[in-house]
């Protein structure tokens, strides 16, 4: 007569793959299917869901054996009806730091069918968890600030970043000059937060140049402790200067050495009337050396802008003075001469004699006579009045064999 237990052995034999077809698993828990937990810091857990499914048409039970620690599987075994789901977990649990790795097995059973499952291979690693640190980082890493207006403070904007898990805490180190302020200079960061500070520049701007300075952030960032940010500043303020051009009753040859502050400019350029504007009532008469004319008394502005490379003859009914501003014109800005007599600025702010300014102009055999308001004069042909000095705010009468250029020397002193 068979034995039980030899009968067992028969059902196990004949029905496996009746019993597989009625019970799924996911993951699939073939044997020696490989199951990977992720890694999993010493003493936490990691855990995945086996689901089972009963697709037959008859109750079932499956058991799971233990595999040993640091697998857990929760619970022991399930029942399930026809068409029920029901789910084991698989727990992780490594109390060390190291690759651990155990098989999977169990059995379905339906009536007196039994099937083995598995063995599956279930894998995990241990691993050391770091502890926990803030970790700083900053945007932008640095700054270039060009400053072209002086229009009040400028605000630029620095962010802080705790990209850690731990609360990041510190302080900002403000370099000792009159156009910085940092604020706050000190913060406390929780680990994911962000804090913006504000870089505030001006209105105290230093002269027009380079200047590089820079802001350090200390924190407790153990990776990080110290961090530089440099900035560089470049500043490009238009400096405006005060003229005052002194007129004596009668004829006067002026020039302006300055380009023409906003005030006295409109859309076309320097504006004639806005120019004259203060002394209007003892202007008679304004003009160029080609004839071009304002009478303000018929209020008749036939020169309705100032060139600035030009000279002019203003006539006045009592002495007084032309106040203007503007950006100092570079002493050797080219002036261009035509052939004939010409009336042209004086551009450098000291005086020269004539001698020095048209050196190049004998040479080249191009200059026939230089004069000023005073009735001074220079000829080359003859050297007479090599001598004589001209200055800022007066026009000079130059009469030239031909089309050419000029460009005032530098200062000799």
């Amino acid at each position: 007569m068979f034995t039980r237990d030899f009968a067992i052995l028969i059902i196990l034999l004949i029905t496996p793959l009746v019993l597989l077809g009625q019970v799924i698993f996911e993951p699939p828990l073939g044997r020696n299917q490989p199951i990977f937990f992720p890694d999993t810091p010493v003493g936490a857990e990691s855990v995945i869901m086996l689901n089972v499914t009963n697709n037959g048409n008859a109750a079932c039970q499956v058991r799971l054996n233990a595999p040993g620690e640091p697998f857990i599987v929760e619970p022991g075994q399930i029942r399930l009806n026809p068409g029920d789901l029901g789910a084991f977990t698989m727990i992780f649990a490594p109390q060390e730091a190291r690759d651990f790795r155990a098989q999977l097995t169990g059995i379905i059973a339906i009536g007196m069918m039994l099937q083995q499952i598995g063995p599956a291979t279930l894998n995990g690693t241990g691993i050391e968890e770091d502890e926990p640190q803030p970790q700083i980082e900053i945007n932008p890493e640095n700054f270039r600030i060009l400053i072209e207006e002086d229009d009040g403070e400028v605000v630029e904007r620095l962010t802080i970043d705790n990209v850690g898990n731990e609360v990041l805490v510190g302080e900002i180190d403000i370099p000792d000059v009159a156009w910085l302020m940092v604020d706050p200079d000190e913060f406390r960061i929780d680990d994911g937060d962000v804090l913006r500070v504000a870089l505030t520049l001006g209105d105290d701007w230093p002269e027009n140049g380079d200047y590089e300075t820079s802001i350090t952030i200390n924190s407790n960032d153990p990776e990080n402790r110290s961090f530089e940010v440099p900035i560089l500043l470049t500043v490009e303020i238009p400096q405006y200067v005060d003229r005052e051009l002194q007129l004596r009753p009668g004829w006067n040859m002026i020039s302006s050495n300055v380009d023409f502050a906003p005030d006295f400019i409109d859309d076309e350029g320097p504006d004639m009337r806005l120019i004259l504007n203060d002394i209007v009532e003892q202007v008679l008469i304004i003009k160029d050396a080609t004839g071009g004319f304002s009478a303000p008394p018929f209020n008749f502005w036939g020169l309705q802008q100032w060139e600035t490379p030009k000279g002019y003859l203003l006539k006045t009914t009592e002495e007084t003075e032309l106040a203007i501003s503007g950006l100092p014109i570079p002493f050797d800005r080219r002036i261009e001469l035509n052939n004939g007599w010409n009336m042209i600025a004086y551009y450098p702010n000291y005086r020269l004699q004539y001698l020095d300014v048209f050196v190049d102009l004998v040479e080249r055999d191009q200059l026939i006579i230089a004069k000023n308001q005073f009735g001074q004069f220079y000829n080359p042909e003859f050297g007479f009045g090599w001598q004589f000095f001209m200055g800022p705010g007066e026009g000079i009468m130059v009469k030239v064999r031909e089309d050419c250029i000029l460009e005032y020397p530098p200062d000799p002193d």
